[in-house]
């Protein structure tokens, strides 16, 4: 494999891998955003739901870790599917990976410039429209994209430690101050089973998995990781360990601010303001204010995280041949898939362009439709992502224990099962209750892996090589035989 078609190596350590997924989570986003859904369905029970959440992930993360010694790709779920299965199977996956990402990515353009609009005219007195906020946001994102990691992932560290040292103040200043409902005394039900296994832990449980999008950047970017069999492992459980604790502590005093008795009520009556109005209270009005920009940022960090990631997908999918070879090339000084970005902001203009020209609302349409797909589809990949580990151990067991090759990957299966099947149940609830053809968009997930699968037994295994895409050495240290 020429220099051109690799990514640069040795350039991000495990801390660096760990901010590149949790910045793609965007955690101020996703508090503002996702935490209130959680709050309305399950209560004080949030905190804990969150845990359930983390635990699935980590159970996932086991096979994970243990197959991603023997794949290290930039394909990311793709080539785990791919080497499970098949070429046809992984172009299926493909096409799949490419729709999800791709809409997930849209979605988020629609409540960032939602946000990024009323913060500019609070405080600037301006009303810019979103059309143009969007479209200068994919430039500028574009531009970073193009650019070597290591400026991304420095951009998305301070972005992060600020989200971050915001909210922790929030929920230290409620600790210090005690329980709004508990005459000061902080509780701990949010944890206890009778709060969390509720008649709302179903939705409450697929609203907060899907706080945990990015998770999958680790193995994305391995080809780019210092001491990849080292580095993997130690990111991806430090990435899921401190989202959920972050998460967890947060609800939890979040709920105690408002009071565990109330927090269900008082989310569902003001499930956008209610969080700042406790700011308000416990810390004050500058602070409520700062959490307000930064919920724009923490977007701008998700939007360059997947725009990293989406290219990175891109690249890969190039290089193996489910997409052009053209596209797996990589910057001569950069060493950054800049051809494969360059395609995924182009796209990105051309899909948002299609709701501007049909005056779509940002928010409730752009924003509510194409996160709501994206989800069922991570969710689906992930589980097949599963059950992959398992039919590639089955051949040869590399030496990994059963725990790690069959009974952890099984029960994710089931769990990733369970939260596919509410989500597709549940799904005029994701879009916001908009019913018609937004109720349907799900179907484009399996439609997009039947033409992939299609495209992959046409095309055969010698013009779609899933092989090609191992460039680390040391990440393999026995021949792959191709599935």
């Amino acid at each position: 494999m020429s220099d051109h078609q690799s990514l640069k190596r040795g350039a991000l350590g495990a801390p660096a891998l760990v901010f590149l997924v949790v910045a793609a989570v965007g955690p101020m986003a996703a508090v503002l955003g996702a935490t209130p859904l959680v709050f309305m369905q399950n209560g004080a029970g949030a905190s804990g739901t969150y845990v359930l959440a983390a635990v699935l992930f980590l159970v996932f993360s086991v096979g994970y870790v243990a197959m991603s010694r023997f794949v290290g790709s930039a394909g990311g779920f793709v080539t785990y599917i791919a080497r499970g299965f098949s070429h046809r199977a992984g172009t299926a996956a493909a096409y799949v990976a490419l729709l999800v990402y791709g809409a997930m990515l849209c979605g988020m353009y629609g409540a960032y410039s939602v946000f990024a609009q009323q913060l500019i005219e609070q405080y600037f007195g301006i009303f810019v429209p979103w059309q143009l906020i969007t479209v200068v946001t994919i430039v500028i994102m574009a531009a970073l994209a193009y650019n070597k990691v290591e400026f991304s992932t420095r951009i998305l560290a301070v972005l992060l430690l600020a989200e971050v040292l915001v909210l922790l103040v929030l929920d230290g200043a409620i600790m210090f101050q005690g329980s709004a409902g508990g005459g000061g005394q902080l509780s701990y039900e949010g944890f206890s089973p009778a709060a969390v296994f509720t008649g709302g832990l179903g939705i409450a449980f697929l609203f907060a998995l899907s706080s945990f999008g990015g998770f999958e950047a680790t193995v994305i970017y391995s080809e780019e990781a210092r001491n990849p069999r080292r580095t993997i492992p130690l990111a991806t459980y430090a990435a899921v360990l401190l989202i959920a604790v972050f998460y967890a502590v947060t609800t939890w005093a979040i709920a105690n601010g408002a009071g565990t008795a109330e927090i269900q009520n008082v989310a569902t009556a003001d499930p956008v303001g209610f969080i700042l109005a406790l700011s308000d209270h416990y810390v004050g009005s500058t602070w409520s204010n700062i959490m307000s920009a930064l919920v724009v940022t923490s977007f701008l960090g998700i939007l360059l995280g997947f725009t990293n990631i989406v290219s990175r997908y891109v690249f890969a999918l190039g290089r193996v041949g489910v997409l052009p070879k053209a596209l797996a090339s990589t910057h001569p000084i950069h060493h950054s898939p800049h051809k494969a970005s360059i395609i995924v902001s182009a796209a990105t203009v051309v899909t948002t362009g299609i709701f501007m020209l049909a005056q779509a609302d940002p928010f409730t349409t752009m924003y509510t439709n194409l996160l709501a797909l994206g989800t069922v589809g991570l969710l689906t990949i992930t589980g097949i992502t599963s059950i992959a580990v398992v039919a590639f151990f089955a051949r040869n067991s590399r030496g990994e224990n059963r725990w790690s090759t069959t009974i952890a990957p099984i029960i994710s299966t089931f769990g990733f099962a369970a939260a596919i099947y509410l989500s597709i149940q549940n799904y005029d609830l994701l879009t916001g209750g908009q019913g018609g053809v937004a109720g349907w968009l799900w179907v484009l997930i399996p439609i997009a892996g039947a033409i992939g699968y299609a495209i992959g037994h046409v095309r055969g295994r010698e013009r779609i090589d899933f092989t090609v895409a191992e460039t680390e050495e040391d990440l393999n240290p026995e021949p792959l035989v191709p599935p």
